[in-house]
């Protein structure tokens, strides 16, 4: 066998496979990033509203506060 004739044909198919990965790659993250943006609430409001709710000794207040505070913020982001 003559190695030379055999490494375009391989390097021809890594080369494809490679590109194929990355569109696949990038369509994926592209599709997550637009159900965050259109559906998800943004990790900003999210960390700004655990902060806020860190002084409560308990998780059950803790979680009300926050989902409250979410709430909160998701209306005022719908009136726009």
């Amino acid at each position: 066998m003559d190695s030379n004739r055999l490494l375009p044909r391989r390097l021809g198919t890594t080369l494809v496979a490679a590109a194929l990965s990355l569109l696949i790659a990038i369509g994926l993250v592209s599709v997550v990033a637009e159900l965050f943006l259109r559906e998800g609430t943004p990790w900003e409001h999210v960390v700004a509203v655990e902060r806020a709710c860190d002084e409560s000794r308990f998780v059950s207040e803790r979680e009300a506060c926050m989902r409250s505070s979410l709430e909160d913020s998701h209306d005022r982001v719908a009136r726009r």
